[in-house]
């Protein structure tokens, strides 16, 4: 008998059902409410084998799952404090995933696959108690569509006037372990290689239909001077990607990505010949990304700290 994904869906039915135990009939392909059923037919355990149920138990257990999952720390936290409460945990952890679309139809596509791969892991027991072969293909993944939900665009003036705000915010979680001073002094550093005119900014803005800014990446072209280019023989036009940030309440669904994705083509399109960024603090984390994406490492950045220099000398 193939498992098909409609087959799936009606045991899944009947496992969430608490008023109705329900059948699957082993040689029809469907299943069947015990109403339907006489005595003999439920007693043929060759044909009509007992679907369990799904207890609170066990949604307790996957709506745990689900939050250790979760790449988003605000609403990981919110979520495990809905776990913990005692009473209206369940209705406490729906409240909270209606509050943002992504995040709810990241749940309901994790527990589509967690229940699809229980029913896969049920019927596989059946097949083996009852001495058959499972046919046919297991039905794919449910793909993560959450990401067609935001807009990549153009950031309008209103949020560049921001930049140098979400700029300071994610160098401050970035070099945050450093001396104040120090992450101080590399934030100027840094800022100053950003040109004034803010013309010259390219800048892509992740959206939430609603139009709420959830990430933003921006940096800068450049291109030699007549001197330069003759001297290297050549002209290649460079963008300086100077940053990106994804706010807190929108980090795990791969936003980070998808904004680099852009930049990197954009860059493209605009004829650009190479993309150069720098990675500070705890950012160099993103190097195994870059990676992936055929970025080399070409330069190491030290500091010294003239105090701890001046006592150990």
């Amino acid at each position: 008998m193939e498992l098909t994904p409609e087959l799936i869906d009606q045991i899944i039915f009947g496992m969430e059902n608490q008023i109705s135990y329900y059948y699957l009939d082993m040689e029809m392909g469907r299943v069947e409410e015990e109403s339907q059923l006489d005595e003999n037919q439920q007693s043929d355990e060759e044909r009509y084998v007992l679907i369990p149920r799904w207890s609170s138990a066990d949604g307790f257990q996957l709506m745990e799952r689900f939050v250790d999952s979760l790449r988003n720390p605000v609403f990981r936290e919110r979520l495990r404090d809905a776990l913990a409460s005692r009473k209206g945990v369940f209705r406490n952890f729906k409240n909270i995933l209606k509050e943002r679309d992504d995040i709810q139809r990241l749940w309901f596509q994790f527990k589509e696959r967690e229940m699809r791969s229980r029913v896969l892991e049920w019927y596989e027991q059946v097949c083996d108690a009852l001495g058959y072969q499972k046919l046919g293909p297991e039905p794919e993944e449910t793909e993560d569509l959450v990401l067609s939900d935001f807009v990549i665009s153009s950031a309008e003036p209103e949020v560049r006037d921001r930049l140098e705000e979400y700029d300071l915010k994610a160098f401050r979680e970035s070099c945050g372990d450093n001396p104040q001073d120090l992450t101080h002094l590399l934030f100027l550093a840094r800022r100053s290689l950003i040109p004034k005119d803010p013309d010259k900014l390219v800048v892509f803005k992740a959206a939430t239909p609603e139009g709420e800014t959830a990430g933003l990446i921006w940096g800068t072209d450049a291109w030699l001077s007549p001197q330069a280019t003759a001297f290297f023989d050549e002209d290649p036009g460079v963008s300086f990607l100077m940053q990106f940030y994804v706010m807190p309440e929108f980090r795990g669904l791969g936003l980070a990505k998808l904004l680099l994705d852009t930049y990197i083509h954009e860059a493209y399109n605009r004829e650009m010949k190479r993309v150069i960024l720098d990675l500070w603090g705890s950012a160099q984390s993103m190097g195994r990304i870059l990676d992936e994406y055929g970025f080399y490492s070409y330069r190491s950045s030290f500091y010294l700290d003239l105090d701890l220099w001046e006592k150990n000398k």
